[in-house]
């Protein structure tokens, strides 16, 4: 298998509820007036990273897909550049659970956008001290609060007529404690 570089991006798109889309429209707002400027793939990019530290199935692999966009009607399809290592680890991810990519970022929205709302916001230079303080309280109270990088790794082990065995290896490494060298080889390597 080819190393995968964390700088590289890959261009797709994801079909999101029309709901989804106003509310990330919304979050991209609120972020603005705190003068923190965010994309749309910036925002999916957060969202999906959140979804990924969180997810805590552990089940069987599904014999089929779930079914997302049945009508067609109220969705929208989005552009979205992704880094390839959050990619690989999604798609990885989307197989294990039967989840497509759109489904498991229209989640991460629902769920998640608060959270990235408040880490945002609490950090944020432009805003009143007290302003700061409340979005950081509210953020305080959540779990899983550290920040971190996600690695993927997936080496073939044996390709025969007959088999086909792989190992796949996402990683979570927390940012704390890393030295600057560190944080700089994961920023290359990881999501």
């Amino acid at each position: 298998m080819q190393p995968i570089n964390a700088l590289e991006y890959y261009h797709t798109s994801v079909t999101l509820r029309a709901r989804s889309v106003r509310r990330v429209r919304a979050v991209r707002k609120l972020l603005s007036r705190a003068c923190i400027e965010f994309s749309e793939s910036r925002v999916f990019d957060e969202l999906l990273r959140l979804y990924l530290r969180l997810w805590r199935a552990n089940g069987p692999k599904p014999a089929t897909l779930r079914r997302y966009n049945t009508d067609g009607h109220a969705y929208r399809i989005r552009p979205f550049y992704i880094n390839r290592v959050l990619h690989a680890v999604a798609a990885q991810r989307a197989m294990h659970s039967g989840e497509s990519l759109s489904r498991m970022l229209d989640f991460a929205i629902r769920r998640y956008s608060q959270r990235l709302l408040e880490d945002s916001m609490s950090s944020s230079r432009f805003l009143s001290l007290a302003d700061r303080n409340r979005w950081s309280e509210r953020y305080r109270l959540r779990r899983h609060r550290e920040a971190f990088f996600i690695s993927y790794v997936c080496k073939t082990q044996t390709n025969l007529a007959a088999s086909l065995m792989l190992h796949q290896q996402s990683s979570l490494i927390l940012k704390k404690g890393l030295s600057p060298a560190e944080i700089f080889v994961c920023m290359k390597n990881s999501a």
